[in-house]
């Protein structure tokens, strides 16, 4: 699922995403597009925003799964 989808599935646009990160619209929207990755450093905050737990947000966005390899 991509970030705009999971945005758009919170009810934001990529206006107020960008106000509640405290970030520029353009480095949203970048993110959105794939031109640059959530910052890992970051990810918290986009977790919150988007109103996801930390899991779900690396599980989303980073490919992080909490199942052990087999």
């Amino acid at each position: 699922m991509s970030l705009a989808a999971v945005r758009e599935g919170a009810g934001l646009t990529a206006a107020a995403l960008a106000k509640r990160l405290g970030m520029p619209l353009e480095e949203v929207l970048a993110v959105e597009r794939g031109l640059k990755p959530p910052r890992l450093c970051e990810a918290q905050k986009w977790a919150n925003a988007l109103g996801l737990t930390f899991e779900e947000f690396g599980r989303h966005f980073y490919g992080v799964s909490d199942q052990e390899p087999d």
